[in-house]
């Protein structure tokens, strides 16, 4: 993933990590992140999200796979500034070859 050296002036880095452990979600599931992907500072990736190849995430730009829901965010896409993906309990999204300029709830 490019984007995020350890250098010390690299200090507003994306927020990645791993879903809370919860009851509809007992087991942590890290996201995968393709290296040519970039991530920009001030987003945040959470769970059991697939980020494929040349996918670019703007800052402040919310991917939470926390509740159970895997996301498979295919080659090439674009999510712009304020697009918030949260999947809920039982529901998927797959998102490939496209730009998302505002929010996305899927229910």
């Amino acid at each position: 993933m490019r984007g995020n050296s350890d250098s010390e002036y690299n200090c507003f880095k994306p927020f990645i990590s791993p879903n809370p452990i919860t009851s509809l979600n007992p087991v942590q599931r890290y996201p995968s992140i393709d290296e040519t992907a970039l991530i920009s500072p001030f987003s945040s990736v959470i769970g059991d999200v697939f980020i494929g190849d040349n996918v670019y995430i703007v800052p402040n730009v919310s991917v939470r796979a926390d509740e159970g829901a895997p996301f498979h965010i295919g080659s090439t896409v674009n999510l712009q500034e304020g697009v918030v993906l949260h999947g809920l309990v039982d529901k998927r999204i797959s998102l490939s070859n496209i730009v998302i300029q505002s929010s996305l709830e899927m229910k």
